[in-house]
């Protein structure tokens, strides 16, 4: 039988293969429902089996007739010869965690940019720069979803803890060493609906440690929310050392206790204080400032 599939041209007998003759006529009606979106066979096929989606992107579903099933099997065959032309951009569909990953190294792009033109040639670490933007951008999207009634509210968890009681705003701060290049502090504030209030970076030309930009962060922090008239505040910050000293108004001669001197005059000015620890986690906005 295989020498009678060649055509008589090539001294066959002329005769089709049935098995790849049936998918090219199944791939034909696959491509009519791609296209004829207005005949009858579409319309029932479409409310049946791929209601908010179209052929090329159908599933096969449960229980499947048929000839859903054959059509369906030879979709492969069809996507294998498909060309896809751009336009005008319109019929596209990119995913917000697509479009934060572009904007991110598009950004790591900006900034490396700048830091060669205003710093002068050096060694930039474009890579490692653009896997932070990236991984600051996530984590700022994933707390920003729950904060909005996500995750976080589905499971019960959006409690006092995460947001300030009734007249209060919250001052989220971090700070970042960056080495040979000082210190750089981030800092949000939020009302107790978590509306975004204010946000500010700060960057100074200091050699301090960890510890003493925690400190110096939230001394920042604090010094903004009197410039801008807030008598009730509850500060936030990941360090806990830090928060345990000004929770128990700890004294001492070390250089950073002039610093924690500075944060405790501060608190005073204000009607209500409070200083609290929270965790990494639940600091990435003030993180993704730095």
């Amino acid at each position: 039988m295989g020498g009678s599939l060649p055509p008589k041209s090539m001294g066959g007998m002329g005769f089709r293969d049935l098995r790849v003759f049936n998918q090219a006529l199944l791939a034909k009606q696959g491509w009519r429902l791609y296209n004829n979106t207005n005949s009858l066979l579409y319309g029932v096929l479409k409310a049946r089996y791929y209601k908010k989606s179209d052929f090329i992107n159908a599933a096969r579903g449960h229980d499947p007739s048929y000839s859903w099933r054959s059509i369906w099997g030879v979709k492969a065959l069809l996507i294998d010869g498909l060309k896809w032309r751009v336009g005008n951009g319109s019929s596209i569909k990119v995913s917000t965690e697509q479009m934060r990953v572009f904007t991110s190294l598009c950004w790591a792009a900006w900034h490396c940019r700048n830091k060669h033109i205003f710093e002068g040639p050096g060694e930039i670490r474009a890579v490692e720069i653009a896997r932070g933007f990236v991984c600051f951008s996530s984590d700022y999207g994933m707390y920003n979803s729950k904060l909005k009634g996500g995750e976080m509210r589905k499971n019960g968890l959006a409690s006092s803890r995460s947001l300030p009681p009734a007249g209060v705003v919250k001052l989220n701060v971090d700070a970042h060493v960056r080495e040979g290049a000082g210190v750089q502090f981030g800092a949000v504030i939020r009302d107790e609906n978590g509306t975004l209030l204010a946000a500010a970076v700060k960057k100074c030309e200091v050699r301090w440690s960890s510890d003493m930009a925690e400190v110096g962060a939230m001394r920042y922090r604090l010094e903004l929310a009197r410039r801008l008239g807030f008598e009730k505040v509850a500060l936030e910050s990941d360090a806990l050392t830090a928060v345990r000293v000004i929770q128990s108004k700890q004294i001492g001669a070390a250089p950073i206790f002039l610093l924690f001197d500075d944060v405790l005059k501060l608190s005073n000015e204000f009607s209500f204080f409070s200083c609290n620890h929270v965790k990494r986690a639940g600091n990435t906005v003030a993180q993704f400032c730095c």
